[in-house]
């Protein structure tokens, strides 16, 4: 995995949970998504955002919304969650049929609740 997908992902995941204060991010969904599609088309990374029960409730790719994850074939999100332990697989999509590489960390808010986790594309992934 690469060292710079960690970051990204680290500090996206810690903005997400915890900016602003009073209201952050992942409790805002509508202006989560749009950030998300926003960051996505300006870094070309694809970015997805999951809820602890490994709901996508924002993703680079609009229809990706709303249902079950299901990019990690062997349960690296779940594991991710468990034990904060960054990691990365290669998840394959209807956008991506041949694969993106993907990083995945834990999301926690200020009081250290795991909340969900984000993921980021290892590489550039072009316009979505």
């Amino acid at each position: 995995q690469s060292l710079n997908s960690v970051e990204d992902a680290t500090i996206l995941a810690k903005t997400i949970a915890t900016v602003p204060s009073s209201y952050p991010l992942f409790r805002q969904p509508v202006e989560l998504e749009e950030y998300i599609v926003e960051l996505g088309n300006t870094t070309n990374k694809y970015i997805v955002v999951l809820d602890k029960n490994k709901n996508v409730i924002a993703d680079t790719i609009i229809t990706n919304e709303n249902g079950p994850y299901s990019g990690d074939t062997n349960g690296e999100v779940g594991k991710t969650m468990f034990d904060g332990e960054p990691r990365s697989f290669t998840e394959t999509n209807i956008m991506y049929p041949n694969g993106v590489g993907m990083t995945v960390v834990q999301m926690k808010d200020d009081s250290g609740a795991i909340v969900g986790a984000v993921g980021i594309s290892s590489s550039s992934v072009g316009q979505n």
